[in-house]
């Protein structure tokens, strides 16, 4: 099995391995985790939940994916992308051809530890 690695700061050497996102988000949520967005200027990692609508946020802790928050999304999210200038995510659902944009300032629900 091969393994795929994200750098999420190379200043700060900062790397997790795609396959911890992918656990972390099914951990926490029931759903496939499907679209993986990094958002390496605030140390966070989005990942989208298809079969429950919902958008996962994790905070990069060392070499560890501590779980954030979790937005409600547009149906069937499969695709998820930062600016990360703004901190902007923007989430595309495959149902309808549907855009969402998920704004700095909007705070999701806590995920749980």
């Amino acid at each position: 099995m091969r393994t795929l690695w994200a750098v999420l700061n190379p200043r700060l050497g900062l790397t997790v391995m795609i396959g911890a996102v992918m656990a972390a988000a099914a951990a926490t949520q029931r759903g496939a985790p499907y679209g993986i967005a990094v958002d390496r200027r605030r140390g966070l990692v989005y990942v989208t939940l298809t079969a429950t609508n919902r958008l996962e946020s994790f905070r990069v802790s060392g070499t560890r994916l501590v779980p954030d928050q979790t937005w409600p999304t547009v149906r069937q999210p499969n695709s998820v992308a930062v600016d990360e200038a703004t901190g902007r995510v923007f989430i595309t659902g495959r149902a309808g051809g549907q855009l969402e944009l998920i704004d700095l300032g909007t705070h999701g629900m806590p995920v749980p530890h």
